[in-house]
């Protein structure tokens, strides 16, 4: 298969093309990622020649100038876009001019009056001076005799006159000068509101259009811009008895790109805007031989290590993949690629070194914490201006099928919570966010759901019911010792109190000590009132850590000595010597990683 390239210099092929008057177009459609927008202008173009450029002005400041592109309708074709940068005339500029001027006349009577005050005041310490000189002289001439008391007196005279003068000049320079100011600041004041408010520039795109027919085409521009991004928040409404959870999705939207979108088609995304067709290459895997080495600085040796640094990976990856969709040019795209290149090889190292049952947990924990890419086309049309404030939008109202139960684990709690098991049977998949839970109407907390798809179930709580209660009492302990080993047995009540008038249905939890090492400790469950939960996945994911789960249920009116009671043993045996303690700081937080993907499989099944 051939394809046929065929190179045209824009520039040439349109000189002689038609200009026709600049347009704005219309903002049309809005593609909003997390943190850029895709904008699509519309603009209908009329005219019979066959060449035209076709002029759009006002782009928003945050556009980012290399993503511009154009498309036409059936009947034209988009040989070239163009991007520019004009700078604004200011309005008004004789008005300004001549205030300019009128501030600058000002500022010049305002610097000579503070002049002249300070000459003023320069010779008023002349004469001070003048008078200082004089009365000693003065008394000198009457002691030898010679006093002329005609020209002292003309002296002393002149001093207090001019003195008074100058003070008198002094103060109504003052005050002339703070005439001049109050008009000076009058006259910038006014300058200011005259003053061209927003951008310098005019941003412009000429887009270079060939016509194959005479009649009117549709042209499309489309730009990449900044400053905008979007997030899930739900509203989660529940009812006691009701067997449907409602999901009202909604979109919080921050748009500062400087222009306004008004009545445009909004489609939200997670993907990546890309803008390169550019296709990554692979680069030579160098590898080096290293010997004298005590040990492997390649190996974890631990499935926790191990998947911290596969997810790390995998979030530059994804950076770098970014990068390269937006590149925008050879440079941006050879960088890029050379990051991709340099992220595989982490990859390729960590496959060489690690243990083959090892690098597999660790892939499966870095790819379960990854959320789905997803869209979402609003009905109807949207109008968002460009604001600093947030703004809200809804996605969609959904009706799903829930089973709503208790959950009661009084090992950490007297108290008994509410929870809801859905199922999105919708045809959206939903983006994980911030929740506001609603029951019988009446706000009971904030929550949070994960990124669920179509068809997967996920779990949804609703808060405390405070008309149930429960409690945990350790009613006998034994030790014994078999050969050399100790065996420990724990027996516990568990206790569930019902206030209300009708039966319900109680998840019960509790736990047995889970260790690492399991040939160091022995765990085994022994007699119980009724069995462990048949759910496939809690007998998949949390029953191999320690955790016990049973469904109870409880009777109306349950308290006090009707209190439904349950009661479970475990025995413990492990080597006489050894004592049962609490991990090392290193192991805990090993076990908080842990717990937090268990919380995440818990609430997205």
């Amino acid at each position: 298969m051939f394809i046929k390239i065929t190179l045209a210099v824009a520039a040439l092929a349109l000189v002689s093309a038609a200009q026709l008057p600049a347009n704005v177009g219309k903002v049309d459609r809005v593609v909003l990622y997390r943190g850029q927008a895709l904008v699509t202008r519309s603009i209908a173009v009329s005219a019979k020649d066959r060449l035209v450029e076709v002029l759009i002005e006002n782009l928003p400041e945050r556009v980012v100038s290399p993503s511009l592109f154009a498309e036409a309708s059936e009947g034209a074709e988009v040989r070239a876009v163009r991007y520019r940068e004009v700078p604004l005339a200011a309005a008004g500029t004789e008005a300004l001019r001549e205030l300019e001027e009128r501030a600058e006349a000002l500022q010049d009577q305002i610097n000579r009056a503070e002049r002249t005050k300070s000459l003023a005041e320069s010779e008023i310490n002349s004469l001070a001076s003048l008078h200082g000189f004089v009365v000693p002289t003065a008394h000198g001439d009457l002691g030898k005799g010679v006093l002329n008391a005609e020209v002292l007196e003309r002296l002393i005279t002149f001093g207090a006159e001019r003195r008074k003068a100058l003070t008198g000049e002094i103060l109504d320079t003052e005050v002339e000068i703070r005439r001049l100011r109050r008009e000076l600041d009058a006259i910038v004041r006014e300058r200011a509101a005259r003053a061209p408010a927003g951008p310098k520039l005019r941003r412009e795109a000429l887009v270079y259009l060939e016509k194959t027919t005479e009649g009117p085409v549709q042209l499309q521009l489309s730009y990449l811009v900044d400053a905008c991004g979007w997030s899930a928040l739900y509203n989660l409404r529940g009812a006691t008895g009701d067997s449907k959870v409602a999901i009202e999705a909604n979109a919080v939207i921050q748009q500062m790109s400087g222009e306004e979108w008004d009545q445009v088609e909004l489609v939200l995304s997670t993907a990546t805007p890309g803008m390169n067709a550019q296709v990554p290459a692979l680069s030579p895997f160098n590898v080096a031989m290293i010997g004298g080495l005590s040990t492997n600085p390649y190996r974890s040796e631990d499935v926790t290590i191990a998947a911290g640094r596969m997810k790390d990976i995998r979030a530059r990856q994804e950076l770098a993949n970014i990068a390269m969709f937006n590149a925008a040019s050879l440079g941006a795209n050879l960088q890029s690629n050379w990051a991709l290149n340099n992220l595989a090889v982490e990859c390729q190292t960590m496959e060489l070194n690690e243990d083959k049952s090892l690098l597999q947990a660790a892939s499966e924990r870095a790819e379960s914490e990854e959320g789905p890419s997803v869209s979402y086309r609003l009905s109807g049309r949207v109008s968002l201006a460009s604001r600093h404030d947030q703004q809200l939008v809804r996605i969609a109202k959904l009706s799903l099928p829930g089973r709503h139960y208790f959950v009661a684990s009084p090992l950490l709690s007297d108290w008994v919570f509410r929870e809801a098991s859905v199922a999105n049977q919708s045809e959206l998949d939903l983006l994980g966010g911030e929740a506001n839970a609603y029951l019988d109407g009446r706000f009971v907390g904030k929550t949070e759901i994960p990124s669920i798809a179509r068809g997967q179930r996920f779990v949804i709580g609703f808060g405390a019911d405070p008309q149930l209660r429960t409690s945990r009492t350790q009613v006998d302990r034994t030790e014994t010792v078999q050969g050399g080993n100790k065996v420990t047995k724990l027996t516990y009540r568990l206790t569930l109190e019902n206030f209300k008038s009708e039966a319900v249905e109680i998840l019960l939890q509790d736990r047995v000590p889970h260790a690492d090492q399991k040939e160091t400790l022995r765990v085994t469950l022994a007699e119980m009132d009724g069995t462990l939960s048949d759910d496939p996945d809690y007998l998949r994911i949390e029953r191999p850590m320690g955790i016990l789960r049973w469904n109870r249920k409880v009777e109306a009116n349950a308290l006090g000595d009707k209190a439904h009671l349950f009661q479970f043993a475990y025995s413990l045996e492990h080597d006489r010597n050894l004592t049962i303690g609490v991990p090392s700081a290193e192991s805990s937080k090993k076990a908080q990683q842990e717990f937090e993907t268990l919380l995440k499989q818990r609430a997205a099944r």
